[in-house]
């Protein structure tokens, strides 16, 4: 007796298929309600980046772990080789901007907005930024 592997959903109602309308369908409706009503766009925007963003890490964590599930270190290897040019000149340009630009200079506001905005997403999951405070003086 011969085992038969089973094949794969050639149908179009796979559920990579849902999962991918259903996405399509929930975005669509987001931008249609804040077209029609400009006063929930905002909060909406508020109130949902952050669990959209969450939901964008682990999809692409579980996209990661499922092509990477049969990577091994000499196909990484092999990678590394085939593009140690392209690496090479991405490490120069990096170092190059790194040593080149004064850091007073790559230090502006940058980091204190990421940092202000990182913040409210874990505290509050809101995508917002304090940008005034209790004055002492």
């Amino acid at each position: 007796m011969s085992k038969e592997e089973p094949t794969p959903s050639t149908g179009l109602w796979t559920p990579r298929f849902v999962a991918l309308v259903v996405l399509l369908v929930l975005l669509l409706t987001l931008v249609a309600v804040s077209i029609a009503q400009r006063s929930y766009a905002e909060p909406l925007f508020i109130h949902t980046t952050y669990y959209f963003l969450l939901v964008t890490v682990v999809c692409w964590a579980a996209s990661y772990l499922y092509l990477a599930r049969e990577v091994s270190r000499a196909d990484v290897w092999a990678w590394v080789k085939e593009n140690r040019a392209g690496i090479f000149i991405a490490l120069a340009v990096t170092l190059v901007a790194g040593f080149a630009i004064h850091p007073a200079l790559r230090v502006l506001a940058d980091e204190a907005n990421l940092l202000g905005t990182s913040k409210n997403f874990f505290f509050s999951k809101t995508a917002t930024f304090t940008t005034t405070g209790k004055y002492y003086y």
